[in-house]
């Protein structure tokens, strides 16, 4: 594969080992120190002088090949077929690929560009002669489980595929193409040192190791679970909005209701004269009230609105005086009638009272017109006379 063909250029891909950008996830606790098996009985090319990432790289993906769990789209890979001795087109340091074995330098310390992920020292072996393995991740990557990965928008890649007879991978297309959403994933480098290479590497002491508090990507459980409780609070905030409505429409069918009970209260107090045979007789409501309160129930034709125009006021205004006439009217008559009949019952009571006066005076006369005159009355009535 020629350089032209599957290198993309910095300005169209816009990432470097060194570039800026989202990370696949967040940060965790601080890298820890693990216990391995001193693996230095095979020899593993060093890395004691500096190396730089190349200007371009070269991206490729497994068309055929699934996305990996917790992935959003495609995986890039940073040279998944690169030559075999890793030279100039590939960006990651000569001798990577080495004896089968991947990323293992010994001699050596995390090249420029790269930060220390991880520190493992092997304790099976005395000071002197023990094992410290830097596990090395490119910036702004996150170290999973043995790869670094980072998360970007977009990524040029070459597609190929892999020959599982001759255990190669093919070029399927001579173009890059872009991979949106994509995931960029490179291998770790692992540089192995001990006590005694420690002045030619430069390094003093194991704290002089910067250690950089990289973070990790999540578990699927983790993702799963995220993903889980999103879809619950999404539903939680739709039931909440839905109840929320049927509370207001509630609300205002019970507010509606309350308005048309009090009206008819109204109407029903102040019915006007309530009349039993011939005798006539108020409601118990207040004659005041009930007129203040008639005067504001709209005409039984209308429907009830608080907004009317002038001459719908003055109509309705009319049509309610004309009712209130009617109802004062009817309760003149009524009160008419009672005078009438209280005088009646007071004409009867003076004729029965005079007949009696008289049938009582008529016996007294008749006796003093029989009884005896005396001298001394004959004498009395000479002198009147």
């Amino acid at each position: 594969m020629s350089s032209e063909m599957l290198a993309a250029s910095e300005d169209e891909l816009s990432l470097t080992f060194v570039s800026n950008g989202a990370s696949l996830a967040a940060p965790t606790s601080a890298p820890t120190r693990r216990d391995i098996q001193d693996s230095s009985a095979r020899p593993f090319p060093p890395m004691t002088t500096d190396w730089n990432v190349p200007q371009s790289c070269t991206w490729t993906y497994n068309a055929a090949s699934e996305p990996v769990p917790g992935a959003t789209g495609a995986v890039a890979w940073l040279d998944l077929e690169p030559d075999a001795d890793a030279t100039t087109l590939s960006c990651y340091p000569h001798g990577m690929f080495a004896g089968g074995r991947t990323g293992v330098f010994s001699p050596g310390t995390c090249p420029s560009g790269w930060t220390t992920a991880e520190v493992v020292v092997n304790t099976d072996e005395d000071h002197e002669h023990a094992t410290t393995t830097a596990i090395c991740c490119s910036s702004e990557y996150s170290l999973v489980d043995t790869i670094c990965k980072r998360s970007v928008p977009t990524v040029l890649a070459v597609p190929i595929s892999y020959n599982k007879t001759a255990s190669t991978h093919e070029v399927l297309s001579d173009s890059t193409t872009t991979l949106y959403s994509a995931t960029i994933a490179v291998y770790t480098i692992m540089a192995m040192f001990r006590e005694t290479d420690k002045p030619m590497l430069g390094i003093g002491d194991e704290d002089d190791i910067d250690v950089e508090n990289l973070p990790r990507g999540l578990s699927i459980n983790a993702r799963i679970g995220i993903g889980v409780g999103a879809a619950v609070a999404g539903l939680l905030l739709i039931a909440g909005g839905i109840l929320l409505l049927l509370h207001c429409r509630q609300r205002r069918k019970r507010r509606n209701a309350g308005v048309g009970h009090e009206m008819g209260s109204v109407h029903r107090n102040c019915r006007g004269i309530d009349r039993d045979g011939d005798d006539a007789s108020f409601t118990s409501a207040d004659d005041d009230s009930c007129r203040r309160s008639y005067g504001r129930e709209p005409p039984p034709a209308y429907e009830a609105t608080t907004e009317t125009n002038s001459l719908a006021d003055n109509e309705s205004g009319t049509t309610v005086s004309r009712e209130e006439i009617r109802v004062l009217r009817a309760q003149k008559e009524a009160i008419q009638r009672r005078i009438d009949e209280l005088e009646s019952v007071d004409t009867d009571d003076s004729v029965e009272a005079r007949q009696q006066h008289l049938q009582y005076q008529e016996p007294q006369q008749m006796r003093q017109s029989q009884r005896p005159v005396s001298q001394e009355e004959e004498s009395r009535t000479r002198r009147d006379a």
